[in-house]
């Protein structure tokens, strides 16, 4: 049986706005519905959206990609969300809806996300997975299925480019779908010979 579901997340990140540094708290209501008859999918698809929120999005640092100070942030080794716009509180909402979607894989339909910071005065801004996405639209790590959050690689307006650490894929996570897993399991052959058959 379909369910429909509402679930609120909350995490810390740093945000770099206009080239100056915040850290801001935020909240996002996830409304969603399954779509698998199988349990071991919604158990997945829910520890990728937990993997998303407490290992990626916590403590991470949200940066345009045009900002000039992004090339020094990306030396740091800090995990950088590169976004191609400012990280206002409204993209930010609408890379959740397209990450998450992107990393459930169908298995559940994320139809909402109402997102609200400290620093944008707790207005909820509200997003649909329907609607326009705006700079997002366009290909970029928030369309990856994976648990990827950049694009390997810092633009840079000097010819060289800084290369951002790789991340984890979603079997060495033990968060894969039960179809994909490839067993580990060793055949053991019993042989019954009859040794008078050869005499």
């Amino acid at each position: 049986m379909n369910v429909r579901l509402i679930k609120t997340w909350q995490w810390q990140s740093g945000l770099v706005y206009d080239d100056t540094f915040y850290i801001n708290t935020y909240s996002a209501h996830t409304h969603m519905h399954t779509t698998s008859m199988h349990d071991h999918d919604h158990d997945v698809a829910y520890g990728r959206m937990e993997h998303w929120f407490q290992e990626v999005m916590q403590d991470s640092v949200m940066i345009s990609a045009d900002c000039a100070v992004a090339k020094a942030y990306a030396a740091t080794g800090q995990r950088l969300l590169i976004f191609p716009d400012q990280p206002v509180d409204q993209l930010v909402g609408i890379m959740l809806c397209v990450k998450l979607n992107s990393i459930t894989e169908g298995r559940l339909i994320i139809t909402d996300v109402d997102l609200s910071s400290v620093h944008g005065a707790d207005m909820l801004y509200q997003h649909n997975h329907a609607e326009a996405q705006g700079a997002l639209s366009a290909a970029g790590w928030w369309r990856d299925a994976g648990p990827t959050w950049h694009d390997r690689t810092v633009p840079s307006r000097s010819a060289k480019v800084v290369k951002l650490r790789g991340v984890a894929d979603w079997n060495s996570l033990d968060l894969d779908w039960q179809s994909d897993k490839r067993s580990t399991d060793s055949a053991i052959v019993f042989g019954d010979f009859d040794r008078d058959a050869d005499k």
